[in-house]
């Protein structure tokens, strides 16, 4: 004979404490799920918002202009970031990197970072750079951004945009004639997607700024570069 229709009080009664022990353990899961979720995207925030400003604090460097007091403010602040210090050439560069955290990437992974370069010499910055790189499917698309005291190879103008057409990257050189505004556009990176875990970045999304005034630069280009990289 079944044990319920033996036992039936002592069945209720198990039944009954079987069933709370189920509802703390699913209320404990959903807790340590929300804990868990709440924490990661307070870090991706952060993250995010750590990008901002090491983006702003570089942009506002004026190359030939500031000093290393300047150099060694970016460093100081954003200490936690640096990866590496080095001399090249006479050139001492700082290089930073902002990426997902370790939380995060228990969560997804976008293979997102923000790298940042500030060089001094004789106690002026001389040069910075700045690369912000996405995964997409087959391979990472990046925007470069790259500011000196003069333009090098073909470029002859204070603010050059493009690349070998096809090439999964957006490339912005400046130099010490560039205007705020030019800078404004070079430096014009949404770094949203270096938190976001969906949606495929285009070129034009993670540097708009310097999509549009590709176009501008190369008004030629224009349908290739739309059909190439599925851009507006």
């Amino acid at each position: 004979m079944a044990f319920r229709k033996l036992f039936p009080a002592t069945a209720w009664c198990l039944g009954r404490m079987a069933l709370r022990r189920a509802r703390r353990f699913y209320a404990c899961a959903f807790a340590l799920i929300f804990i868990w979720a709440t924490f990661t995207f307070m870090q991706l925030r952060h993250s995010e918002a750590q990008a901002q400003r090491l983006l702003k604090a570089v942009e506002m460097l004026d190359v030939g202009s500031s000093g290393d007091a300047d150099a060694q403010r970016i460093s100081k602040e954003f200490i936690q970031y640096e990866v590496s210090s080095e001399n090249r050439y006479g050139v001492y560069e700082v290089n930073f990197e902002i990426a997902e955290t370790s939380v995060a990437r228990l969560a997804f992974h976008s293979g997102a970072a923000l790298d940042a370069r500030v060089g001094t010499q004789d106690g002026k910055v001389v040069d910075v750079g700045v690369m912000f790189e996405r995964q997409v499917t087959g391979g990472k698309l990046a925007a470069i951004i790259s500011e000196a005291r003069e333009q090098s190879g073909t470029c002859r103008s204070s603010y050059c945009v493009g690349n070998p057409i096809g090439k999964r990257f957006i490339l912005s050189k400046l130099d010490m004639r560039a205007t705020a505004e030019q800078k404004r556009r070079a430096f014009d990176l949404n770094l949203n997607w270096l938190i976001r875990f969906n949606g495929e970045a285009r070129i034009c999304d993670l540097s708009p700024g310097a999509w549009e005034e590709w176009k501008v630069q190369h008004p030629s280009d224009i349908p290739l570069l739309r059909s190439t990289y599925q851009c507006p």
